[in-house]
């Protein structure tokens, strides 16, 4: 008996980039749908790097927590690669969170994990 390697949430997203660039081709999205993927995934990256020391995490191991440190990892200024990034603005970094949330959600759909990491989250908007 073979066991499955654990998928991560690296794997999902990049699983999803890959159905909206099917899509976007098609002509069903527009190029921005994958900017905005892209952009997530380059926060992540850096997120994982600086939080975690690690390029990826299993998705049974999000929780809330994951997802709130995210968001003021974002929020908050930060040293990347060794240049200091400013914070980015709170309706932005909920953007990117709402980004990283559809990977989750195809995730729950395509059965990799069974509970939602984002079930307490909520979004708050300036206005």
């Amino acid at each position: 008996v073979s066991i499955a390697p654990k998928i991560t949430l690296k794997m999902a997203m990049k699983e999803l980039i890959a159905d909206k660039i099917s899509l976007v081709r098609n002509k069903k999205r527009s190029e921005g749908t994958l900017t905005k993927y892209y952009t997530t995934e380059k926060h992540l990256d850096n997120y994982l790097k600086a939080k975690y020391n690690s390029t990826d995490i299993a998705l049974e191991d999000l929780n809330y927590s994951f997802i709130k440190d995210f968001y003021h990892f974002l929020l908050n200024p930060r040293e990347i690669n060794g240049k200091k990034e400013d914070g980015i603005c709170n309706n932005t970094c909920q953007k990117y969170v709402q980004t990283l949330r559809c990977s989750v959600f195809y995730a729950l759909k395509m059965d990799y994990i069974e509970k939602d990491p984002f079930k307490r989250y909520t979004y708050e908007w300036d206005k």
